[in-house]
């Protein structure tokens, strides 16, 4: 791909995966690239280790898990739960790492539901935050009780947008965080997919935190572990993408000669940046995504999870 082409595809394929990068990941110098298939799911982990690597890839130092399979509106049950279980064990992991802590008894994580609960496409973090069980007040009410729910001590919000609060998201999950006094906190939210192919059919698991609304060009402060004072692992599921983007795929596909855009074309195309398009299923994969999302985030920290 030429440096033009390649600048081109930056600016009209926007999306949030680290695996999308437009550069070739994986014998980057700077970033430690494994891939794997297990369970019929891809998992490929980009560590990205140095400022220069960075740059390039547009993201962020730290770790990027994405897992990939087939689209989970039309997965069986069975692959449902291997997919629950491959997050569960990367959910588990990262926070551990990130912690320096076991998950037990006293471990503390927040679960933010990141997102708009009257969008559909951007309804997966609340959906999430809906579905676990939170057991902090637990602790306090019957600490017997509590030992028998064999559980972490789980608090969830969820914050909502700027638009419904008037309040920043990071301001919001710092304040909890800050009173439920988290060791972690599991951020989740919708992406932004570069390629149809991601909607509906990946999951990005990542240490580094996230930026609410950078996908769709509306820049929050982000919630990290700079702004919130505690590690922060994102969950993200990507659940719409750009109009600019199903224009380029489609020229790219037809092999047109994209080096060197005319006026009309790029009009169309920077035109299409603003447009965002979403599954006709995007209610069910909302729904099913939610829920592989909550049982593995209740198997890595939840009732009955930590001490089996």
């Amino acid at each position: 791909m030429t440096e033009s082409m390649n600048k081109n595809t930056e600016i009209y394929r926007r999306t949030d995966l680290a695996c999308e990068s437009p550069t070739d990941i994986s014998n980057m110098s700077g970033v430690e690239y494994e891939n794997e298939q297990r369970d019929g799911f891809e998992i490929t982990k980009i560590t990205i280790k140095d400022r220069d690597a960075a740059r390039k890839i547009g993201r962020p130092c730290g770790t990027y898990v994405t897992v990939s399979g087939r689209s989970v509106v039309s997965i069986n049950d069975e692959e449902a739960r291997a997919l629950t279980e491959i997050l569960r064990n990367e959910l588990s992991k990262m926070a551990e790492k990130l912690t320096n802590k076991k998950i037990d008894r006293d471990f503390k994580i927040l679960l933010v539901g990141l997102g708009n609960s009257s969008i559909t496409a951007d309804a997966v973090g609340p959906l999430v935050s809906e579905k676990i069980t939170v057991t902090r007040h637990m602790k306090d009410y019957d600490e017997r009780l509590f030992d028998l729910m064999r559980c972490c001590e789980v608090s969830s919000i969820r914050p909502g947008v700027l638009g419904q609060t008037g309040i920043e998201s990071a301001a919001i999950v710092r304040s909890a965080a800050l009173a439920v006094k988290a060791d972690a906190v599991v951020a989740v939210d919708a992406l932004v997919a570069g390629s149809v192919e991601r909607l509906a059919s990946t999951i990005q698991i990542s240490d580094t935190g996230i930026e609410p609304g950078s996908g769709i060009g509306n820049v929050r402060t982000s919630i990290s572990k700079e702004t919130v004072n505690v590690p922060v692992i994102s969950v993200g599921v990507p659940t719409v993408v750009s109009s600019s983007t199903l224009v380029w795929d489609a020229l790219c596909l037809a092999h047109a000669d994209i080096s060197c855009l005319e006026k009309n074309l790029k009009t169309v195309l920077d035109n299409g940046r603003s447009f965002f398009v979403s599954p006709k299923e995007s209610d069910i994969v909302s729904e099913r995504m939610s829920d592989i999302i909550a049982d593995a985030f209740e198997g890595a920290f939840g009732v009955g999870s930590v001490l089996d």
